[in-house]
């Protein structure tokens, strides 16, 4: 996996880089950025294919209307392609070590294998029965049991009882198929991640009992945005688990208002980051609208609906934060 990536230092100057701010503002300078180290650790080819364009903006961070980084990233010639077969432009000839990750990995693995097997030859271990047992050893086991006159020796001790476990029920096959599997690989987030058929039940032996899938869609989204920054690797096992303990916490708690539900208060779906940062997204754009009127107002004043949000930010400008 890439652990860093190559930026010219004329990307500032760059006539795609001006036109992109130009015309999607100066954050859209750090969302291609994070774009491209997304792309280097988890795409590291280039190829953005079978993603669509919300899923490249989550990667990027992009918090704007949808659509317009995507759009303009494809216009000023960042993308190459159409809406669902994006290619980063050049990814390759920019960075061509982050774009041989993946060819340096096979690479290695197979110089692993080609080891292991030199290792086994002078071993005499060459290969394995269906049982995972050396055909070498075997062979050398059956020649040791048996006399010069080709007759079988006996045991040098008494066979063992025959096994008398009863085979598993059919009640027990199905529980154990109906039991996520502990043993599979891990993986990092994607951006069309999905909870596995297991997470109905797994949230109810949690005391849980989540809505339809259907109605989880914006926590989903705001799940996969933040794991997506994340480098965790976890098991789809405990991928469920986590977004089960996100959902109790409300960190991400579906948004809208229920249907037939006339005294619904979206704030009551919010956890108390969730709340303080919406307030923060308020006050900032009061000083926004407060700064076009042409008026100086105090940061205090203008959050005196919002206790608590207003002296830490504040603080944080004398600070120089």
């Amino acid at each position: 996996m890439n652990t860093d990536f190559r930026v010219s230092i004329g990307l500032t100057s760059n006539p795609k880089t001006i036109k992109l701010m130009r015309r999607c503002g100066d954050r859209s300078f750090f969302c291609l950025v994070k774009l491209w180290g997304w792309v280097a650790q988890y795409k590291p080819e280039g190829d953005l294919s079978g993603m669509d364009d919300e899923s490249i903006e989550i990667a990027a961070g992009w918090t704007g209307d949808e659509g317009a980084f995507v759009g303009q990233l494809s216009a000023v010639g960042f993308l190459d392609g159409e809406s669902g077969s994006y290619k980063l432009h050049d990814w390759e000839e920019h960075n061509p070590w982050a774009a041989g990750a993946n060819a340096r990995s096979e690479a290695a693995s197979k110089a692993g294998k080609a080891s292991a097997a030199k290792r086994a030859e002078k071993t005499g271990v060459k290969s394995t029965d269906s049982n995972g047992a050396s055909t070498e050893r075997q062979r050398s086991f059956n020649e040791r049991s048996t006399d010069s006159n080709g007759a079988s020796t006996p045991s040098p001790s008494p066979s063992p009882s025959p096994n008398t476990t009863p085979p598993p029920s059919a009640h027990a096959r199905e529980a154990d198929q109906s039991t996520p599997d502990q043993t599979a690989p891990p993986y990092s987030m994607t951006p069309d991640w999905q909870p596995s058929e297991f997470f109905p039940p797994l949230a109810e032996t949690a005391g849980f009992k989540p809505p339809p899938l259907d109605e989880l869609e914006p926590a989903l989204r705001e799940f996969r945005a933040y794991w997506l920054t994340q480098n965790r690797m976890r098991t789809a096992h405990e991928w469920d688990l986590a977004f089960i303990k996100a959902l109790r916490n409300g960190f991400a708690a579906p948004r809208g208002k229920p249907k037939n539900n006339k005294n619904f208060d979206r704030k009551q779906t919010l956890s108390p980051r969730q709340k303080y940062m919406e307030d923060v997204g308020n006050l900032l754009e009061a000083m926004d609208a407060t700064a076009n009127n042409g008026r100086t107002t105090s940061i205090g004043q203008i959050a005196q609906p919002l206790p608590g949000v207003g002296p830490q930010l504040e603080h944080a400008g004398k600070a120089g934060l």
